[in-house]
């Protein structure tokens, strides 16, 4: 049992290194700058948002096979390789090749090192900890992601080639962090039926409970938006003409609003109520959206922060009302349910806007984004309503 008490610390280790990602603020003008358009880049993001929706079942299959901590390792060997990949290649197709590949690395993180930290704590017989430590986990990456998010300030001096590179290394340190856990024995089932089953149980479970259904729906909706809206945020940065090394200091700015926004959620929900609590994100979120795309800088930098604020309120708000309507036996199920319907639309968005920018600007591909946020969203919180929840 003692040989498991140093794995939830060097997950926290892991954790930190996985998420010190230094070309991400500023992904969006590396790819404009080897000539890609904004059609292409978000066809990019469709790449790795429908690979890891098609590969998390059977991935997540595997590494119950191989091993969590194998997966893991493997995980950043490909994730490294990725990074190596569009550091080195040009042109839209090898950008795309090298965005599958990343997916492929993600997807043997997702999930994860959640399923090794708990299972580490069970053998522990700490397993009441888990909600601790993996707040703990969050604070890390969101921690790694502002350090990392503000270095790259320095590093783009150089050439924006090297935030691929310099993200690299990171992901080989923790190669060591990982072989010094150890790997908890689980359960197997038999071969073939446990992730399937899973999937078919996730599924079933969904739609024999309209309340969680229309749960699910409002805050993936939600979630898929702001995923595929900080992109076009992103985009936006670069028709203001904002100087290169700012863009990892906004990015530093919209990560410390969502932080806010998170631990800024108890307080208020308490104080709105969840009713008004979830009228009060769509109302804002949609305008915060519109006035993003239509106000100049740096006017539309204080909506963008604002619609960061919510997202990070929803997040608390999301679990806690799920989490209220289902018992602990089935709440893995729901969670992975919520987790799939919001991969779904972050899917859909980035196809949407990358066929939309083919034709029509940037700011016009927001507001389309945020009109179809509001009926979605609107008609979730209705259903909810109409079964009795709200």
């Amino acid at each position: 049992m003692s040989s498991y008490k140093r794995n939830p610390s060097l997950m926290l280790a892991y954790c930190f290194l996985r998420y010190f990602m230094f070309f991400i603020p500023i992904f969006t003008p590396f790819l404009l700058g080897e000539g890609l358009t904004y059609s292409q880049i978000f066809m990019i993001h469709f790449t790795f948002g429908i690979s890891v929706l098609v590969l998390e079942i059977p991935v997540g299959y595997l590494t119950d096979r191989i091993g969590r901590k194998r997966a893991l390792f493997i995980g950043s060997i490909i994730m490294a390789s990725a990074l190596f990949m569009y550091g080195s290649v040009i042109g839209f197709w090898l950008f795309v090749l090298a965005e599958f590949v990343l997916a492929i690395g993600f997807s043997f993180y997702s999930g994860t090192y959640q399923a090794l930290l708990y299972d580490s704590l069970l053998h522990l017989k700490k397993e009441k900890l888990y909600k601790k430590w993996a707040g703990y986990a969050l604070a890390f990456q969101r921690g790694a992601e502002i350090i990392a998010s503000f270095l790259v300030s320095f590093i783009v001096v150089f050439g924006m080639k090297y935030t691929f590179y310099f993200s690299m290394v990171p992901l080989l340190i923790s190669l060591p962090v990982i072989f010094l856990m150890k790997e908890p024995k689980i359960k197997k089932e038999p071969v073939g039926i446990g992730h399937w089953h899973h999937f078919g149980k996730v599924v079933k479970d969904a739609y024999n409970h309209p309340a969680i259904f229309w749960f699910s729906m409002y805050f993936a909706v939600f979630t898929g938006t702001m995923l595929t809206g900080i992109w076009l945020f992103q985009s936006l940065w670069t028709e203001y003409e904002i100087a290169l090394v700012s863009f990892g200091l906004l990015w530093v700015a919209l990560q410390v609003f969502s932080g806010s926004g998170s631990l800024s959620a108890h307080y208020l929900e308490k104080k709105l109520g969840l009713h008004f609590s979830l009228v009060i994100i769509i109302i804002l979120l949609f305008l915060g959206i519109i006035l993003s795309a239509i106000l100049p800088s740096p006017y539309s930098l204080i909506t963008m922060c604002l619609c960061m604020f919510l997202w990070g309120f929803s997040v608390p708000v999301s679990h806690d009302a799920v989490n209220k309507l289902v018992v602990s036996s089935r709440r893995a199920t729901v969670l992975s349910f919520k987790s799939m319907l919001m991969r779904v639309f972050h899917t859909i968005f980035t196809l949407l806007v990358a066929v939309v920018l083919v034709s029509f600007s940037l700011s016009f591909s927001l507001i389309l984004l945020a009109g179809i946020f509001l009926v979605i969203s609107g008609f979730s919180l209705y259903k909810l309503h109409d079964h009795g929840v709200l």
